[in-house]
């Protein structure tokens, strides 16, 4: 199967910002709960494009958005289905498995539906992440100070990108513990 596809954001695909409440120093950064983090900050419209399907959603949560799309993965992997839904919209996207190919649509049939291999969606998430991570810390290296965005920041390997990502980590990790 080679069916394209994409997922992206207004920030990692044109250099968008985001919105949502200001963020003001490290200290306050690192003291943002984790659902505040996810859920109340660094907002972003968002799309995915599988085959035939198109889904776009505005002013979304991207670091919700993020893990959403891996909660998604995990749930095709172990149960073979798995359903992402929006805080504040009706739509919900669903994912089914059969063999090694994922159908997926949405509760809006303007949508349409696609279907893709499990690697081709497994991939297109990895990637949207490591972007999404990347585009919001080169943005605001502070952001690094938050529990929640320097996990997600080592766990989709953006660290790991170059040497730019990888010293953007290293110098928020000396400030944030030297004193």
């Amino acid at each position: 199967m080679n069916a394209v596809v994409t997922i992206g954001s207004l920030r990692t695909d044109h250099g968008g910002d985001t919105v949502g409440p200001t963020l003001r120093d490290s200290g306050e950064i690192a003291q943002i709960p984790e659902g505040d983090m996810r859920e109340m900050f660094l907002y972003d419209d968002v799309w995915m494009r599988i085959g035939a399907f198109n889904f776009t959603q505005g002013t979304t949560p991207l670091l919700d958005f993020c893990m959403s799309l891996q909660f998604a993965l995990r749930g095709l992997a172990v149960a073979g289905k798995s359903t992402m839904s929006f805080p504040d919209v009706v739509t919900r996207v669903r994912f089914t498995l059969d063999d090694a190919t994922v159908n997926v649509r949405s509760t809006s049939e303007a949508d349409g539906r696609g279907e893709c291999s499990f690697l081709q969606l497994t991939s297109a998430v990895c990637l949207f992440q490591r972007s999404a991570l990347d585009a919001v810390t080169r943005d605001n290296p502070d952001l690094l100070f938050n529990d929640l965005v320097e996990r997600l920041f080592r766990e989709y390997g953006v660290r790991e990108l170059g040497e730019e990502q990888f010293a953007r980590h290293t110098q928020a990790m000396r400030r944030r513990y030297s004193g």
